[in-house]
């Protein structure tokens, strides 16, 4: 397994964890989840990796997966760091883990679709 590979694995897992962890969080039913890191560009001038995955979640009650895009960024001195959820075409931002972004977009809760 190359780097690039463990690193997008790694990317997929956390990603679906941030987002099993709001709709947990917010008590959203799901009865699962399926995750593909689909972007991985490397900054070199901060060294950084900007990554997004792709979530799709099957709702309790839903015939469809619902999709949602996670993007953030990875790093030796952070580690893995999510910071946006986007509806499915990535035209909206559906969350940002900063609170202070959040409330700068008027973004007050937590809603999936």
């Amino acid at each position: 397994m190359t780097y690039k590979a463990i690193v997008k694995e790694l990317i997929r897992n956390d990603a679906k964890a941030w987002v099993e962890k709001l709709l947990n969080e917010n008590g959203i039913a799901f009865r699962y989840t399926l995750s593909e890191t689909t972007e991985l560009k490397h900054d070199k001038e901060s060294n950084t990796i900007l990554w997004t995955a792709k979530i799709e979640i099957k709702m309790e009650g839903q015939k469809d997966l619902l999709t949602v895009y996670a993007g953030g960024a990875a790093d030796d001195f952070l580690g893995i760091c999510h910071s946006v959820l986007w509806n499915k075409d990535m035209k909206k931002i559906l969350w940002m883990a900063n609170y202070d972004t959040r409330k700068s977009l008027g973004i007050k809760t937590f809603q999936i679709a």
